[in-house]
């Protein structure tokens, strides 16, 4: 409902300060939005069909920014920027009242020693330093947010480095990443998903690759490049997906439901932190070095993270081996 409001405020605003202020606002209850959603479906939902609400949600989330923006500019042309926000705040208003017919069952507070009264982010970074897995997995989401928003803050100005590159070539790479971001999504909806969390080490590895693959393949010869450079896209955008869902199933299933909203309110805070930082440093690197060794700064950062990952993981198994388990195929 807020939301709502915020963005018919932006319709609205008269100066620059005003969109500032709504946008800020948008932002912060959007912030706030994301970790109780996790809670909630933890609560309607059995531990059995975690993963595939999980890559269900994911699949909606990646599909919404596919079709949104073609979406908001076809609406744009027919009936107008305010109509279109209109439209928007229509369906916000539309969520809210779907929201109501949910059945939430009523939790019982459970007492923890060494707990506080009040959720707050602290706690919930505390809970997740509990279990090594979601220490690493927090670490390796937060190190691709970062890696990825280095490199994606620049994509536009690399791509321009490519001879005969148009605005259509770069839009076809951007909607390639988003279809491999949907397709692992749909894929991971079909397999079951163990606690070895082997995605964790293989997703830096693609995407660290992919960017480093763009980046030399700039001189390349224009016919290779219109087809191989979406192809790196998809496969960038897919090991993304890669790494959030089997780490979101994890914590879904390692998170009490009276810790849910602490837990991914960290989680949530942390990653907004990496995409903030990622941004700032990709322009100042950029700068600095040049936006083809920034990609493979980030590509060999992302490289070494997957290594220290292997790492890490297989020390966890030596210590407990029962702490892991296989990645089966569900029927």
């Amino acid at each position: 409902m807020v939301r709502s409001g915020c963005v018919l405020g932006i319709a609205f605003a008269a100066s620059l300060w005003q969109v500032y202020l709504f946008l800020l606002l948008l932002g912060t209850f959007s912030a706030i939005f994301y970790p109780a959603k996790s809670g909630v479906l933890r609560q309607i939902i059995t531990e059995n069909q975690i993963q595939a609400a999980v890559s269900t949600s994911e699949m909606i989330n990646n599909s919404a920014k596919i079709i949104g923006p073609a979406a908001g500019g076809a609406l744009i042309s027919f009936i107008g920027i305010k109509g279109a926000f209109y439209l928007d705040v229509l369906s916000f208003l539309h969520s809210a009242l779907l929201l109501t017919g949910i059945k939430v069952p009523k939790l019982e507070a459970r007492a923890e020693t060494g707990s506080s009264e009040s959720p707050s982010i602290t706690e919930g970074l505390r809970y997740i330093m509990r279990f090594p897995v979601l220490k690493i997995g927090l670490i390796v989401l937060c190190s691709m947010m970062l890696a990825l928003q280095i490199s994606d803050s620049q994509v536009m100005i690399l791509l321009k480095e490519i001879k005969h590159a148009t605005i259509n070539f770069a839009g076809w790479c951007i909607a390639a990443s988003g279809i491999g971001m949907l397709a692992a999504s749909a894929i991971f909806t079909k397999i079951k998903i163990g606690e070895k969390l082997t995605a964790l080490i293989f997703s830096p590895a693609i995407l660290g690759a992919g960017f480093i693959a763009v980046s030399i393949g700039t001189g390349w010869p224009t016919g290779i490049i219109k087809i191989v450079f979406p192809c790196i896209f998809f496969l960038m955008g897919f090991s993304f997906t890669m790494a959030i869902i089997p780490f979101d199933v994890m914590v879904q299933k390692k998170t009490p439901e009276t810790h849910t909203g602490r837990v991914f309110g960290a989680i949530n805070s942390a990653s907004t932190l990496a995409v903030l930082t990622g941004i700032l440093a990709g322009g100042g690197l950029s700068e600095w070095l040049g936006v083809g060794i920034t990609f493979q700064i980030s590509g060999g950062a992302s490289c070494l993270l997957a290594l220290i990952t292997l790492i890490a993981i297989r020390k966890i198994e030596r210590k407990n081996p029962d702490v892991t388990e296989g990645i089966e195929r569900t029927s």
